[in-house]
């Protein structure tokens, strides 16, 4: 009878071994899982960071290219402006293209003209930069990867490519997290 309760008493402790043993092991396994999901979750937000960076850095070439635009298209006018003067407004060919209007001796007419579109010129320029600038706002007020779709001049599809890329690589990511 004692016999047989120490065999008893050795086989139940060797089953609390066992089974502590194993509660350890699933803990330890437990335990793995979420720091493999905890260090999967910092590389997504590493991911999305760098991406947001990405992002920062495109709009910013993007700026910089129009700004580029921009001047260019003004040292445009002014050398036109220039040609335009040294032509004397209105002589011979009615005043820069302006269609034979004001052929000689028209220069103070054609030089008003001039001084009206050079106006409106101006007003539509600081117009298109209120917009730009409102529009900037409205896409750091929706935050990173909102906006898009608008492009200076004809870079509008580029951007739209871009944007409809940033789409699709998201997708897949979600996906492929799912």
């Amino acid at each position: 009878m004692t016999g047989e309760d120490t065999r008893l008493r050795r086989r139940r402790r060797r089953r609390r071994r066992r089974r502590r043993r194993r509660d350890e092991e699933r803990k330890k396994r437990r335990e793995g899982e979420e720091e493999e999901e905890e260090e999967e979750e910092e590389e997504k937000e590493e991911e999305e960071e760098e991406e947001e960076e990405e992002e920062e850095e495109r709009k910013k070439r993007r700026e910089g290219e129009e700004e580029e635009e921009e001047e260019e298209e003004e040292k445009r006018r002014g050398e036109e402006e220039e040609e335009r003067r040294r032509r004397g407004g209105g002589g011979g060919g009615g005043g820069g293209g302006e269609g034979g209007r004001g052929g000689g001796g028209g220069g103070e007419e054609e030089e008003e003209r001039k001084k009206r579109r050079e106006g409106e010129e101006e007003e539509e320029e600081e117009e298109e930069e209120k917009r730009r600038g409102e529009e900037e706002e409205e896409r750091r007020r929706r935050g990173g990867g909102g906006g898009g779709g608008r492009g200076g001049g004809g870079g509008g599809e580029e951007e739209e490519e871009e944007e409809e890329e940033r789409k699709k690589r998201r997708e897949r990511e979600e996906e492929e997290g799912n």
